[in-house]
């Protein structure tokens, strides 16, 4: 069994999870958001939403102990496991990872792959520029696998 699939199991567990966070499933929880919007759900949608971002937390946790231990393989396959849900975070993680790795045409794929869905950021938008250039310029010692 793969990571990925472990993390499919372990979500799966958590979005069936009974809403245990209140007995009156229609109590209403309303987030204030700085900018003055206030968004109004049931506590049962707010407990799962919770659970989610455990989740999340979780998977990105691991991928970092398993970067600082060096195994890059199961840090790249934890990362991409979360890389739709999250923000640009994950997706400089991974450009940086392929970056060390000598891995500089899936750096490039990364990065646009963040801005393409939307999980990039300003610092993902600032890094291709450089990234394409770094990758042009090492074209003869690119490592990439070219997902």
């Amino acid at each position: 069994m793969t990571k990925f699939e472990d993390y499919s199991k372990l979500f799966s567990s958590i979005s069936n999870e009974e809403d245990v966070a209140d007995a009156n499933f229609n109590t209403q929880i309303v987030n204030h958001f700085s900018d003055g919007l206030d968004i109004s759900m049931p506590i049962s949608v707010y407990h799962k939403i919770h659970q989610f971002g455990r989740f999340i937390s979780i998977i990105h946790d691991t991928a970092e102990n398993e970067y600082s231990n060096g195994n890059y393989l199961a840090c790249e396959e934890s990362l991409w496991s979360i890389f739709y849900a999250t923000s640009g975070d994950v997706a400089e993680r991974l450009a940086i990872l392929y970056r060390k790795q000598h891995r500089f045409s899936d750096e490039v794929n990364v990065l646009k792959l963040a801005i393409k869905t939307g999980t990039g950021n300003r610092k993902i938008q600032s890094r291709l520029p450089k990234a394409i250039t770094y990758c042009d310029k090492h074209r003869d010692s690119d490592e990439s696998l070219h997902y």
